[in-house]
């Protein structure tokens, strides 16, 4: 389920004050124009903000990051836990997904297997790592 802020498309839909862009972040007056990214649906406060969304959804929503780990593995919940603050300090398409199998954790970022980022073991590095990589939008409106 989409989340958006800390509401779900679905209680979204039922209260559209609410509603935050996904690009700016500014409160949605009215109706908002909604973009699709990878098969998930964001609000944008106006046209301007839909395309900037359109036309660069990385530096927008963040880079989308795959972290495969094995639940119960302490060394993998460390770094479950080290991205989850991440995803709450910077814009991450933050997705996490429990295996069994070795070699855990690992890392995709934007389709690509990255164990030199996973090595990252401190927040603040991590956070300047990403902000290096793929720095976002400095605001639109």
């Amino acid at each position: 389920m989409l989340r958006l802020g800390a509401m779900t498309l679905a209680s979204a839909k039922t209260d559209l004050t609410l509603l935050r862009c996904a690009l700016c972040a500014t409160k949605i007056q009215g109706e908002p124009h909604w973009v699709q990214v990878d098969g998930e649906r964001y609000p944008a406060e106006d046209a301007t903000c839909a395309r900037l969304l359109r036309e660069n959804p990385m530096a927008a929503l963040g880079p989308r990051v795959e972290l495969f780990y094995r639940p119960g593995c302490p060394h993998c919940e460390a770094k479950v836990a080290l991205w989850q603050e991440a995803k709450r300090r910077r814009p991450l398409r933050l997705r996490l997904k429990p295996e069994q199998e070795d070699p855990c954790p690992r890392l995709f970022i934007e389709g690509q297997e990255d164990p030199l980022t996973l090595e990252i073991g401190e927040l603040g590095e991590l956070l300047l790592w990403l902000e290096l990589q793929y720095p976002g939008f400095a605001g639109c409106c």
